[in-house]
């Protein structure tokens, strides 16, 4: 054998002045598993859930109160409503929109003459009125009006009469 050789040719064996061979640095492994990185995890995702879940939500609420809106909207304009008195009386708003029929009946409370006036007009724009009668009545009367191309909000009917009175507004359809 030769002082190079570092195993034996028959046998295999090892000689132990042999220097070793150079090996490579060991790789460098990092494994990070534990409390910190599942906690950031969790949370992340708790927290993009819950932006969602807010967003949603917050969409739905407002979704579904146009709807309810819409339809108690509706309800308000789809039906007549009577209103019926003697003497200065004022309703409470009704919502109108479109054309309007108007129906009213004025009869003397007592013998005699009574003087009959109503009007509609928005609460907070009572210059912008719609007349509906203004009349002297002697007997029982009765009448029409229609109001026409009335924008969508709350109204309000204004009489102002010295007789027993009856009004209904219908919307037209």
């Amino acid at each position: 054998m030769s002082a190079d050789d570092r195993f034996c040719p028959s046998c295999g064996a090892s000689y132990g002045h042999a220097t070793p061979r150079p090996s490579a640095p060991p790789a460098d492994v990092r494994l990070s598993i534990g409390f910190a990185s599942g906690f950031k995890f969790g949370v992340g995702l708790a927290l993009g859930g819950l932006v969602v879940g807010t967003v949603v939500t917050l969409v739905t609420i407002v979704l579904t109160g146009a709807v309810i809106s819409s339809f108690l909207s509706g309800l308000g304009s789809s039906g007549a409503s009577t209103f019926n008195g003697t003497g200065t009386a004022m309703s409470q708003p009704v919502q109108l929109h479109g054309d309007v029929d108007v129906t009213w009946t004025a009869a003397p409370a007592s013998s005699g003459e009574c003087r009959h006036w109503a009007a509609v007009y928005v609460p907070d724009r009572p210059i912008d009125r719609e007349v509906l009668v203004e009349t002297q009545v002697s007997s029982a009367s009765s009448g029409t009006h229609v109001i026409y191309g009335l924008a969508p909000s709350q109204y309000v009917l204004d009489v102002k009469s010295t007789c027993a009175w009856t009004f209904k507004l219908t919307p037209r359809s």
